[in-house]
C-alpha cells in the first residue's frame, strides 16, 4: 500500500529555496568581471536542476520568479522588454570560463524567465545532470559599441 503524499509542483519550488546557502562568487569569475570593467555582480538563482533543464529537445535553463534570489538583476527597461515578448541578449560564461551567445526571454507563464539558444552547449559541455546544482550569476558590463555606452547584463552559471 502506498502511503506516499503527493508533494504539489508549488512546494517543490519553495523547498528548492532552502539549498545549501551559496558559497561566493568563484575568484576565476570575479578575476573574469574585472577584466570585462564589469560591477554588481548579483546570484540570480541557486538550483537544483531539473529534467526540463537538461532535456536536449528543449534547450532551456528555467528561472521561476519564486526561486529568484537577486529580484533587481535585471532593470525596469529589460523587464519591460521581457514582457513585450522580447528576448534579450545575456552572454553566458559558463564553469570552463567559456562564453555562449545565449538568450533571456520570458515564456508565457508569465512567472519563468528562460535561457534559450545555446543552453545544450552549456550543460553538454559542462556535463551538467538532473540534480546538479547549479548557481545563475549576473553582472553588468560596458558595451563595447562607442555609440551605446549603456551596461548589458550578463550571466555566470557555476555548479556546486
Amino acid at each position: 500500500m502506498n502511503t506516499a503524499v503527493p508533494v504539489p509542483k508549488r512546494a517543490r519550488f519553495r523547498d528548492q529555496q532552502h539549498l545549501e546557502p551559496p558559497p561566493n562568487l568563484p575568484q576565476k569569475f570575479k578575476d573574469v568581471i574585472k577584466e570585462m570593467g564589469g560591477s554588481d555582480e548579483l546570484l540570480v538563482i541557486q538550483k537544483k536542476l531539473f529534467m526540463c533543464d537538461t532535456n536536449m529537445n528543449k534547450n532551456r535553463f528555467s528561472i521561476p520568479f519564486g526561486q529568484i534570489l537577486s529580484k533587481d538583476f535585471l532593470t525596469e527597461e529589460e523587464k519591460k522588454k521581457l514582457i513585450e515578448g522580447q528576448k534579450i541578449k545575456a552572454p553566458l560564461i559558463d564553469p570552463e570560463l567559456q562564453s555562449h551567445d545565449i538568450f533571456l526571454v520570458q515564456r508565457n507563464n508569465p512567472d519563468v524567465y528562460v535561457l534559450r539558444n545555446t543552453w545544450n552547449n552549456v550543460h553538454t559541455s559542462n556535463d551538467l545532470k538532473k540534480d546538479d546544482v547549479v548557481q545563475l550569476w549576473s553582472f553588468r558590463a560596458r558595451q563595447q559599441a562607442c555609440d551605446d555606452a549603456s551596461s548589458s547584463v550578463y550571466m555566470m552559471c557555476g555548479g556546486s
